[in-house]
């Protein structure tokens, strides 16, 4: 898509020069921070007055590789130590007056002194950074030079009065760990090593972006950078299907699609608009539509991958996308998310010491700060609520009862295979909330560790088929990899009538002995129902079937009907024709993040079917 900017040449005749390049306003000049905003900045930012900077340890870092965690490091050195640099910069731009710039000067000097701005869990399985070996750019790594870059140039002129060596030396450590090995090195993750990419491509390249844009002093290079970039980007967009859907998630929606975003503005910015021409595109349109379409109710999305069960989406990012593309129903969606936080935070202001800040998106966090006026006197209409998706690239649907409520059921199921991003074992799983919460769930992630991205992945429960709304054939649960994936796949919507059917069987390995597995979701809107169809034929011999159901309360089974009783939302029952309803409590108590999200626990029904050569089995799901 991108082709025109391959060539540094066609970027060099658009390029704003560095010296002249003003995406916000600098510390000191007139900005578009409300009264209110920086009376709030400036509080938090006294918190952090004289802040005694934590320091991780060389053996802090080796815990990762040794012990397989990831927190002694990254809560230090990144979580801690960006975070207060974050909210140190903030507090200086809304109040100019130089009463921070000290402590300012003194966090970029300690992350500088660090001897890597790579995390441990992405440093090649060395344990200590590999100075032998070309610099890595990770997440982390670029995260913290985009921040770097950004007080660069908001504060130049302040710290250069205190003395120009501060800025120089960052000049020269951007220099040898971005500059230098994004223009010397293939990574992984820019798609150009014949490996497919995700969400860390275009949120790197948002960083690269912001770096090269605000520093790189040399034009050649800077242009010879974007051009790169606008390559990269390319191999993002190859991973998606015209309809945009997102593969990783909600969650990750706003690190790969809203990433994207972040680069076609900084690109537009640094080319005085020339690349604004691809928000006409369609499938730049459909990335961002795909977190409306994912949008269930309030705080909730469709949480498949590794999305948890509820996440703080960027109202301000998803309003802005939606300007961009003209589409009303994105922006609706971020004004409605930004009221919702707004309302919530103001009932629980919370302890301006903890409060966190996005370190790995300042060029987005910045427009965010000046953005705030136009996002308090927007419209707000509301959540838009769709009442009917299908998005067929990553085969999902999303239905409600009434488009615009949240009143009555509201069904997502998927097929897709078992090698996405972020991938769970699921194929053919569903998600089914009552008046907008959640009732037969999907567990989600939980706290990332050595497990989580490794050959041991699928030891993790909710990783697993069985811990999702799934059958487990003949003992057997799913596996991972592109070849188990759905088959025969179909949506049909008509007359308030929703059916989407597919074929698990090959999500099964050989030893399941299943060959084929239709299953088949009917929501009918008039009856208020929905309904899940399953009929297999097997290999041979009689064949054991248990299809789970995940939910976060423990249900009152009476007979065939299990009763799920949520607070603030009319209950559900799950009655089952062929299978036996047996409870099972699932100690989730092993991962903190699950402990906190779901109280340390769920519950899940096994409806036994009875043994045989076929199945047929239907569950039928209604409010009381």
């Amino acid at each position: 898509m991108f082709e025109h900017f391959y060539s540094p040449e066609n970027v060099a005749k658009t390029l704003v020069p560095q010296s002249e390049y003003h995406p916000y306003p600098r510390c000191g000049e007139p900005s578009l921070l409300t009264k209110e905003q920086k009376a709030s900045l400036i509080k938090t930012g006294e918190s952090y007055l004289g802040y005694e900077w934590p320091v991780a340890t060389a053996m802090d870092y080796t815990k990762y590789i040794m012990g397989g965690t990831r927190v002694p490091y990254e809560m230090t050195n990144y979580r801690n130590r960006r975070n207060a640099l974050c909210l140190l910069i903030d507090a200086e731009y809304a109040e100019g007056k130089g009463r921070f710039l000290e402590d300012i000067i003194n966090g970029m000097w300690a992350i500088m002194d660090e001897a890597t701005w790579v995390v441990p869990a992405h440093n090649d399985g060395w344990e200590l950074p590999n100075f032998d070996k070309p610099a890595i750019i990770d997440l982390f790594s670029a995260g913290t030079a985009g921040m770097l870059a950004s007080a660069y140039y908001l504060f130049k002129k302040q710290i250069d009065a205190v003395s120009p060596l501060i800025l120089r030396r960052l000049e020269i450590l951007m220099d040898e760990r971005i500059f230098a090995p994004f223009m010397q090195n293939i990574y992984w993750w820019s798609g150009m090593a014949g490996r497919k990419t995700n969400n860390w491509n275009p949120w790197i390249l948002s960083n690269i972006l912001t770096c090269f844009g605000l520093m790189c002093k040399d034009e050649p290079r800077r242009a010879a950078a974007i051009a790169r970039c606008a390559m990269m980007l390319d191999k993002f967009l190859d991973v998606y299907t015209i309809d945009g859907g997102c593969d990783e998630g909600p969650s990750y929606w706003g690190a790969a699609g809203a990433c994207l975003f972040d680069c076609l503005s900084e690109m537009g910015k640094l080319t005085a608009g020339a690349t604004d021409i691809y928000f006409d595109e369609l499938l730049i349109q459909n990335i961002g539509r795909y977190i409306y379409r994912a949008h269930i109710a309030g705080p909730y999305f469709t949480n498949y991958a590794d999305a948890p069960k509820e996440f703080r989406a960027s109202g301000d990012l998803i309003y802005r996308y939606g300007k961009k593309i003209n589409d009303q129903a994105m922006m609706d969606l971020g004004v409605a998310l930004f009221n919702m936080y707004k309302k919530m935070d103001e009932a629980n202001p919370g302890d301006p010491n903890v409060v966190r800040a996005d370190v790995h998106h300042y060029y987005r966090h910045l427009e965010t700060l000046n953005g705030r006026a136009e996002m308090e006197a927007a419209t707000n209409n509301g959540f838009p609520l769709l009442e009917h998706v299908f998005i067929d690239g990553i085969q999902l649907i999303a239905e409600r009862q009434t488009g615009g409520s949240t009143d009555g059921l509201y069904l997502s199921a998927k097929g897709g295979n078992n090698d996405e991003s972020h991938n769970h074992n699921d194929v053919g799983t569903f998600i089914l909330y009552s008046d907008g919460v959640p009732t037969i769930v999907d567990i989600g992630s939980g706290l990332y560790n050595a497990k989580t991205f490794s050959a041991q992945r699928y030891e993790i429960p909710q990783m697993q088929s069985s811990y999702h709304n799934l059958p487990e054939i003949n003992g057997v649960m799913q596996q991972a990899g592109e070849q188990y994936a759905a088959r025969n796949v179909s949506y049909t919507y008509e007359n308030g009538v929703t059916v989407f059917s597919e074929d698990i069987a090959a999500a099964y390995p050989e030893e399941a002995g299943v060959k084929t597995w239709q299953r088949t979701f009917t929501f009918d809107r008039a009856a208020k129902a929905v309904t899940i169809a399953d009929e297999a034929a097997f290999v041979a011999g009689e064949n054991k079937v248990e299809t789970m159901f995940i939910v976060p309360v423990c249900p009152e089974v009476n007979g065939n009907t299990a009763t799920i009783t949520q607070a603030g939302a009319r209950a559900v029952e799950l009655t089952s024709e062929g299978a036996e309803l047996i409870v099972e409590e699932v100690d989730l108590s092993y991962d903190p993040r699950l402990t906190e999200l779901w109280n340390g626990r769920v519950w899940r029904i096994h409806a036994v079917a009875k043994p045989g050569t076929t199945l047929k089995q239907t569950f039928t799901i209604k409010q009381k």
